[in-house]
């Protein structure tokens, strides 16, 4: 399933005044501090009451990570994005890969937990789009790399990428997505892309008399 978030973004920015806080998982064990609120740069869309912070200590290589904690039960179309989207100009016609470091609570193990990157015209036409839909990243798992790898055609007008956790079937609760160290490279055509293929428009009308059920 594709999320409207993906082919046509709607905003919902989540207003917070940053705090340093503690959060205590299932499991009892505190994280490292955090500081609550959008990580300037950044943005937020979607139609679940996550929250978003900046983990500030305990990230591999002693970086700063994103945030997503979901606090409350979430039903399976209910989803969530930090994200941010930028000028195509720089990568114009070549082969783009957006990589980041994962990590999500095994609680969300029946939740789908993606990095995700579109590439839209000057018309806003999607040119290019994946979300991992067949290749959520698993949970309970620690740190690991995670990418997705598009061609940006000469006719782009923008790219945008983030981190995506939707619901589960059972509208599960609850748990933390942490990201980190997002990087956007331009790779050469030896590595492969990963996007399914986009799903054309017919060439003529269909079933106009309604005769074909």
């Amino acid at each position: 399933m594709r999320y409207s978030i993906l082919l046509a973004v709607t905003l919902t920015c989540f207003a917070a005044n940053p705090a340093s806080a503690q959060y205590t998982s299932s499991r009892g064990a505190e994280i490292n501090p955090y500081i609550w609120g959008v990580p300037k740069g950044w943005t937020t869309g979607g139609n679940a009451e996550l929250r978003y912070g900046t983990v500030i200590g305990g990230i591999p290589g002693g970086k700063r990570a994103a945030l997503l904690l979901q606090a409350r039960g979430m039903a399976e179309n209910d989803f969530g994005t930090l994200m941010q989207s930028i000028s195509a100009d720089a990568y114009l016609g070549r082969r783009v890969r957006l990589s980041a470091m994962v990590s999500a609570d095994s609680n969300l193990a029946a939740n789908r937990i993606a990095l995700w990157m579109r590439v839209n015209d000057a018309s806003g036409r999607v040119a290019a789009i994946d979300d991992m839909e067949t290749r959520s990243i698993p949970a309970g798992q620690g740190w690991q790399r995670q990418e997705v790898v598009l061609d940006v055609p000469n006719g782009a007008a923008s790219i945008t990428f983030g981190i995506l956790l939707t619901g589960s079937p059972k509208g599960h609760c609850c748990g933390i997505v942490k990201v980190s160290d997002f990087k956007l490279d331009i790779v050469g055509n030896d590595v492969p892309t990963t996007a399914p293929p986009l799903e054309s428009l017919p060439r003529s009308p269909v079933n106009l008399d309604f005769s074909q059920l």
